[in-house]
């Protein structure tokens, strides 16, 4: 979370493979060590139309699968990820040396991958085939801030 807290803060990484060293996270203070939890988090798009509307994750039920852009660049790629969205939080936050609080909104995720054995395209004629990375993928949860996501999303389940 600290890590999260830190990029989302613009202070850039002190180690090797874009990680944080123990030390800087310590310089994160978060007040009164309290995370807020949400039920809602409300997602703004704008339309065909360029009307604006909104989307509503809701954890409490089955409204909690987003989707944001994708930043590979190979060919070929999907150009969107999906997550579950597990909680909704805001914190307040001090960086040390600073006197101003900072709020931030914080969703806590789980990511969901392609599945690189399925086929998909125009020319196979099927939609794309995901599922959540594995739970022992050091990356298969994370934190994300609630702004990366461009719309709520209804994931339909395949049945083989």
């Amino acid at each position: 979370l600290r890590s999260h807290i830190l990029e989302r803060l613009g202070i850039a990484p002190d180690l090797p493979d874009e990680r944080y060293s123990t030390e800087l996270r310590n310089k994160v203070i978060i007040v009164r060590n309290r995370l807020y939890e949400h039920q809602i988090v409300r997602i703004n798009y704008t339309t065909y139309d360029l009307r604006q509307d909104q989307d509503i994750i809701d954890i409490s039920n089955s409204h909690c699968d987003g989707m944001l852009f994708s930043p590979e660049q190979r060919q070929n790629a999907h150009p969107y990820w999906y997550v579950r969205v597990l909680r909704i939080f805001h914190v307040d936050v001090i960086l040390a040396g600073t006197e101003i609080p900072k709020r931030l909104s914080i969703l806590w995720i789980r990511w969901f991958g392609e599945d690189p054995d399925w086929r998909d395209g125009w020319t196979k004629r099927r939609l794309p085939q995901i599922g959540f990375v594995p739970h022992t993928d050091p990356d298969a949860f994370g934190f994300l801030d609630p702004a990366c996501i461009i719309r709520a999303c209804h994931l339909m389940p395949v049945f083989f």
